[in-house]
């Protein structure tokens, strides 16, 4: 789980409270090019799912914490090139896409994890 909280408005909450309702809310943001919303929600979306810890990830996240945005990004994108892609994988990226002004990249990676989301629910157990 993304652990620092100093990334997310204080006394902030959001309405929605799953991955593909908080995705769905920064995919709206960014088609109104509100790119901080957009932002805001995804960080409330990595909160709503597990983070799956390897040392890979892990130095992610220090990154992230830290506001090293290059850091994160090349992090982040090492995962992408060494395996099956994640959700918060692509979220992670997506953010840090967005603090760095890189919009398209960072809408790729907002598309990308919720596609991976959604397409987890369709092959859940009752399909």
């Amino acid at each position: 789980m993304v652990r620092s909280g100093g990334h997310v408005p204080a006394g902030c909450t959001p309405g929605p409270q799953s991955l593909t309702e908080l995705a769905s809310v920064a995919i709206a943001c960014f088609h109104q090019k509100r790119y901080e919303q957009a932002a805001v929600a995804i960080l409330w979306a990595l909160k709503a799912i597990p983070i799956r810890g390897t040392p890979e990830s892990e130095q992610g996240i220090q990154r992230f914490e830290a506001s090293d945005w290059i850091g994160t990004q090349q992090a982040f994108q090492r995962l992408l090139e060494e395996g099956t892609p994640e959700t918060p994988t692509h979220l992670f990226l997506a953010v840090a896409s967005i603090r760095l002004g890189n919009f398209n990249q960072a809408f790729h990676h907002l598309m990308a994890g919720y596609e991976l989301e959604i397409e987890g629910a369709e092959s859940g157990p009752f399909r």
